[in-house]
């Protein structure tokens, strides 16, 4: 399938009627598969995307469980509202054109859906025509309508071509994405895509219609009481089975949606109480805990300070003096030690010279005797000399010289590095304890930040009732699920009673073998399915992620879906690792394996993908996936998604450009065939 045209009049922002060519052209004959489509956020880009979904689906495409009211609502809203004009517009319509090839046949479509609002009503019509030999291009009064399908039959015709459980995966938006991303844990989104999109739930569908053929051929064969026990069982289980799409679709949406207004609310009103000093008063008890803290803190350290000082530390207070002490105790130390020498060579001179005395003959010695043992001890005794003739100064002992040293030895180093750690500590304390009490002095008088208080306590007892009311809604919807379960099996076993005596109908016999059958062929289609899933997801998410290198392998489960993430070593990355970029990049990667599973050649429609990304993996998405999602690729962008520099990355893929420029003073969007920047030179 290929766009040919979207075509909006009157709609939303779109005043008049304005025709937007997205058949990809060539260039140089290349194939450029991008038509890139931008504007300012509230210019319209995200309206032409619901207009072709419009023109297709109608009704589903707004949203599930709508009501007619509702729907009629959106309708007239979306009717052009112009500000200069004298009588305002009352019709609006959206229109597709496609080319469609079937059995080899290529047929050009043109859906068009329109709608009035007269007498506060709307009546909405639909026309589907196909294109034939006279007919004129564009023109599309001049074509005829769906020959050979009957009126009531074109929306079926329709979704036979695109199907709306499809068109959710081939035309989406950045909140798509998200949602698929913030619930990769869950995996529920996932699940959703992939039945929706490999027709899981066709087969799922299918059987439930065979329970409820089987059931009524089941009928013919009951007794009277049986057969008013099945219908009144009939009569609950679809009773119930209301509710819970009640619940389900209206009931809980409502209350979540108002969930998260309050929520919203509180955020402001908190934004609004940091913004006027809120942040001070709300932690005013743990600054006054912590100053406490720090005061206690710095009489711990001033009490330890005054125990080095009680210590050691004084004596590295003064170097030179120490230094100066040192210096003579060594020489007292010196002193008394060649004193000590001297005497004992004096001692020994004069034994030696009496000695020698009594040795020689006559009891004489001679002057020369004397003169050589002087000089001999004398050389011996060169410094004691010195140190001998010295006078004490200090007065004490070698003892006490010693430990007085290592006293001076230990406070210089051991005292006065403790001291300096105190010091530091206590500057850096006395400057916290400084800050903490700035602080404290901001806060606010608690009379001015009252009213925001109780504003704030108001939005929170709002969201504990809106909370305790969907939990309510939860709670009815798990009873009405278990009784729905409970009616179900009754049901079943009156039916299978029934169907034992009548197990020789042959159309009995054949839905039970067509449902067993079903059952074998869900679960070896869903396994092969997903296994050719889990390569092209993989191949996907390798090309888009940075840490496609490090993944070897995603695989899904074929009965839960859920995702698993492993490494060459094949061991299990968890998801929670992953950044929210890297999130979003294994939600495109998913998006984008499953339109390659499914073998429909749909062109693909985004809008607004890459607002969240960082700009490394927005160039990923650039190189590596618009230019290869599909045949045709119609991308809705602002100018800060689709920059200067991406655009220069984009442009060789870009079969052309529309720019949607919004005109505030009219209240209405043109369209101009360029983008913010004509050519990549003028980026």
């Amino acid at each position: 399938m290929r766009i040919n045209r979207v075509v909006v009049e009157n709609f939303g922002l779109y005043c008049g009627r304005m025709v937007f060519d997205v058949v990809p052209r060539a260039k140089r004959q290349v194939h450029c598969p991008i038509i890139l489509i931008g504007g300012m956020n509230g210019a319209g880009k995200s309206t032409l995307l619901d207009g072709v979904r419009l023109a297709l689906y109608g009704k589903n495409a707004v949203g599930e469980h709508l009501s007619e009211k509702k729907y009629q609502e959106y309708l007239h809203g979306m009717i052009h509202r112009s500000r200069d004009a004298v009588i305002q517009f009352d019709y609006a319509r959206v229109g597709v054109e496609f080319d469609f090839v079937f059995r080899g046949d290529r047929q050009t479509y043109y859906v068009q859906r329109s709608w009035s609002g007269k007498n506060g009503g709307v009546q909405e019509y639909l026309q589907v025509y196909r294109r034939d030999e006279g007919s004129t291009d564009g023109d599309y009064n001049s074509w005829p309508t769906l020959p050979d399908v009957d009126p009531k039959h074109w929306q079926s015709f329709v979704d036979d071509v695109v199907p709306e459980r499809l068109s959710q995966l081939f035309f989406f938006d950045g909140e798509k994405i998200k949602r698929i991303a913030d619930d990769i844990s869950g995996d529920a989104a996932v699940a959703e895509s992939i039945r929706s999109l490999l027709g899981l739930d066709l087969v799922t569908r299918l059987k439930a219609d065979l329970s409820i053929l089987a059931g009524r051929e089941a009928k013919r064969f009951s007794t009277s009481t049986e057969f008013e026990e099945m219908d009144s069982l009939e009569k609950e289980i679809d009773e119930l089975k209301n509710k819970l799409v009640s619940l389900r679709g209206t009931d809980r949406p409502q209350r979540e949606t108002a969930i998260r207004g309050i929520e919203a609310e509180i955020k402001r009103i908190e934004e609004r109480l940091n913004s006027e000093g809120g942040a001070f008063a709300t932690n005013r008890q743990a600054k006054r805990e912590r100053e406490s803290a720090l005061h206690a803190h710095l009489d711990s350290l001033y009490k330890q300070i005054r125990l080095e000082c009680e210590g050691l530390f004084p004596l590295a207070l003064s170097p030179t003096v120490a230094q100066w002490l040192h210096k003579h105790m060594n020489d007292d130390v010196l002193m008394r030690r060649a004193m000590v020498l001297e005497r004992e060579f004096r001692s020994l001179e004069q034994d030696l010279i009496i000695d020698l005395s009594r040795s020689i003959p006559g009891g004489e010695t001679t002057d020369e005797v004397i003169k050589i043992v002087r000089q001999t001890i004398g050389k011996r005794l060169p410094d004691t000399r010195r140190h001998a003739n010295s006078e004490s100064i200090l007065g004490l002992s070698e003892m006490d010289c010693l430990r007085i040293s290592g006293w001076l030895e230990q406070a210089n180093e051991s005292a006065a590095k403790t001291m300096r750690r105190l010091c530091v500590e206590v500057e850096k304390t006395e400057r916290e304890l400084q800050d903490t009490r700035r602080q404290l002095e901001k806060e606010p008088e608690q009379i001015v930040l009252q009213p925001i208080f109780e504003e704030i306590n108001a939005q929170h007892r709002l969201l504990g009732q809106r909370q305790a009311e969907l939990s309510e809604v939860d709670q009815k919807i798990k009873q009405l699920e278990t009784t729905l379960s409970i009616k179900e099996r009754e049901l079943d076993r009156l039916r299978c009673g029934v169907q034992e005596r009548a197990s020789s109908e042959a159309r009995i016999v054949l839905i039970g073998s067509v449902q067993s059958a079903l059952d074998k062929y869900l679960s070896r289609l869903t396994k092969i399915k997903v296994e050719t899933l889990c390569v092209a997801v993989s191949e996907c998410f390798k090309q888009l992620s940075r840490k496609g290198d490090q993944l070897h392998e995603i695989s899904i489960n074929p009965q839960t879906f859920e995702i698993k993430l492993k490494d060459k070593a094949g061991y299990i990355i968890p998801r929670g690792e992953l950044s929210a970029g890297e999130k979003q990049m294994l939600a495109i990667a998913i998006l984008w394996g499953l339109a390659r599973t499914s073998g429909r050649p749909l062109p693909i429609i985004i809008d607004t993908p890459l607002g969240r990304l960082d700009s490394n993996h927005r160039i990923n998405l650039v190189r590596n996936y618009f230019p290869r999602a599909g045949h045709q690729v119609i991308l809705l962008s602002t100018d800060t998604e689709v920059d200067q520099r991406l655009f220069q990355e984009l442009h060789p893929y870009v079969s052309h450009c529309y720019h949607l420029v919004y005109d505030q003073a009219k209240w209405r969007t043109q369209a101009r065939e360029e983008y913010f920047w004509k050519e990549p030179s003028d980026a």
